[in-house]
């Protein structure tokens, strides 16, 4: 278990039923974080389908990064990867087919994970510097393969 508690609050989508809000926690678990996620994100549509676990992370981003990959005593941002493909995949069973984790520091930087984007997405995260990105709307721009930052684009 890390030393520091880095997760403030995991909320998931309120139609999540118990099964599904148990498989994410357990993904946090896995990590070495004891989390109970909620079930309070509420849609503004029906039509608005895809699966969302928002995740309010009391320390920077980079800081939260390093706290997974000291959990696992390996590269944070492996480590991190992996993490998010395995809540991707306890996600998959909800059937709400593609969802995204936004991850959401103590500085107001959002980073979007889209359980749609490549591997690449993930792999540069240790290019991005933190410091200059911070209160940043982050998303992964596929046409150019690399990390945009929505508020200043």
């Amino acid at each position: 278990m890390p030393s520091v508690n880095v997760i403030g609050d995991v909320s998931i989508e309120a139609e999540a039923t118990a099964g599904q809000e148990e498989a994410v926690n357990e993904v946090f678990r896995r990590a070495g974080f004891e989390v109970e996620s909620h079930a309070t994100i509420f849609r503004a549509s029906a039509d608005l389908k895809p699966w969302l676990v928002h995740v309010t992370v009391l320390v920077p981003l980079a800081a939260f990064f390093a706290a997974i990959g000291a959990q696992a005593g390996k590269d944070a941002y492996a480590v991190a990867k992996a993490w998010a493909k395995d809540m991707f995949e306890a996600r998959k069973n909800s059937g709400l087919g593609r969802g995204s984790i936004v991850l959401h520091d103590l500085n107001g930087t959002q980073l979007i994970l889209s359980s749609q984007w490549p591997d690449g997405a993930f792999d540069a995260l240790p290019e991005l510097d933190w410091a200059e990105l911070e209160g940043g709307y982050l998303t992964w721009d596929e046409t150019e393969g690399r990390w945009i930052n929505q508020l200043s684009a």
